[in-house]
């Protein structure tokens, strides 16, 4: 399946890297937000380390420890720090973003500003890989961003620092999705999914460390934290950093074999149902429940829309590729026919040779060697034109 792109995987290998890519996000999600949130987990940007870090280890150890066929890992040259960086800077700004986002915002209005993600990826999938969507899939992602704007109704505690967190989130996000679709799209032949995913998360490493440096007092915070003998925060740190690359990994192969916007509105519909589980952490206490709940299953019944006609597309896509195979088979069998029926039956020879006509002649005569099945016929035949 590593080697499979959007036009050659089949339709289990679809839906398995959608589904692979929201079980990992929906588990990521709520043990970062029970982390953070819960917790109180003061460092958002140590724990996007410890998922680079693990990405990183998993995958070296797969290639060269396990020495895994389906892992290749060349070695880093100038020409893969061109392909991979801006896919790379991407990747760790959208993470930084989501993850400061997930501490300073509750669930719901996470979910409420996501949304925009989708029309950002449409956009941009339209403009740099020339997609084209059809009224259904405009309808459902407008149920949406309706559904969305409904939440906004209600009057919910949330602070500009992670409003802006999660706009930026929604950017990069989108930037991130088509950028890596399309380096999946020319550069995963030559390199493998898994240096894209491998390279991506080593070189944001340092743009991490850095960041962590930069922010001010965050290495205090961390210093001060008193839960760093708590077993659930051990716990969840680990969990976050493996799910964190079983989310990169399962990202990249849902954008490589579906789309970008499938990917995104898989995130949404994921977003949609932590929000009903962040209904009851403490971070969460609207004014009208009832408000809330309407925009949440409006947005969701927009995101069953899309899926359905996501499901349709792969089953004609599916259907399509058998009808090729199909006729590819015909056609081989044909040809093998065709070869066979030309071996059976010999068709006659000639050869024909130019000799003397003999004592007295003026003109040549022509001496002819006749093959046909069954018999050789040997004599002499008429002058053939010079």
């Amino acid at each position: 399946m590593i080697d499979e792109t959007e036009k050659t995987a089949r339709l289990p290998q679809k839906i398995f890297a959608a589904a692979a890519y929201a079980t990992t996000s929906t588990l990521t999600m709520m043990v970062i937000k029970y982390l953070l949130t819960e917790l109180h987990f003061p460092s958002f940007a140590l724990v996007a380390m410890l998922q680079y870090m693990a990405s990183v280890v998993v995958l070296f150890a797969q290639a060269k420890i396990l020495s895994k066929p389906s892992v290749r890992l060349p070695p880093p040259t100038l020409n893969i720090i061109v392909d991979i960086a801006p896919v790379s800077a991407l990747f760790f700004c959208n993470t930084l973003c989501g993850l400061g986002a997930t501490k300073t915002l509750n669930l719901p209005i996470f979910v409420l500003f996501r949304r925009f993600s989708i029309v950002m990826t449409m956009a941009l999938e339209s403009a740099l890989l020339g997609k084209r969507f059809k009224m259904g899939v405009k309808l459902s992602v407008a149920l949406m961003i309706i559904g969305a704007l409904v939440v906004s109704f209600d009057h919910m505690s949330f602070n500009t620092y992670g409003i802006c967190l999660i706009l930026l989130n929604d950017i990069f996000t989108a930037l991130q999705g088509v950028v890596l679709r399309k380096t999946l799209d020319e550069k995963a032949e030559r390199l493998g999914t898994s240096a894209i995913v491998f390279y991506s998360n080593l070189f944001a490493l340092p743009l991490v460390a850095m960041t962590m440096i930069a922010l001010p007092n965050e290495m205090e915070k961390l210093a001060l934290f008193k839960g760093w003998d708590n077993p659930q925060v051990i716990g969840s740190l680990f969990l976050s950093a493996f799910l964190g690359f079983a989310i990169n990994y399962s990202y990249a192969m849902c954008t490589k074999l579906n789309s970008p916007l499938t990917t995104t509105i898989i995130g949404a519909a994921k977003n949609i149902a932590t929000s009903y589980i962040g209904m009851f952490m403490s971070d969460f206490n609207p004014s009208s429940p009832v408000l809330v709940h309407i925009g949440i299953n409006l947005s969701m019944l927009g995101s069953l829309w899309y899926s359905r006609i996501e499901w349709l597309k792969m089953l004609e896509g599916e259907k399509h590729r058998k009808g090729l195979l199909h006729k590819a088979d015909d056609a081989n069998s044909s040809s093998s026919k065709s070869e066979g029926g030309q071996q059976q039956a010999s068709p006659e020879t000639s050869c024909v040779l130019s000799v003397s006509g003999g004592h007295g002649s003026t003109s040549p005569a022509t001496l002819v060697i006749s093959h046909a099945p069954n018999t050789v016929h040997v004599g002499l035949g008429p002058t053939l034109p010079q």
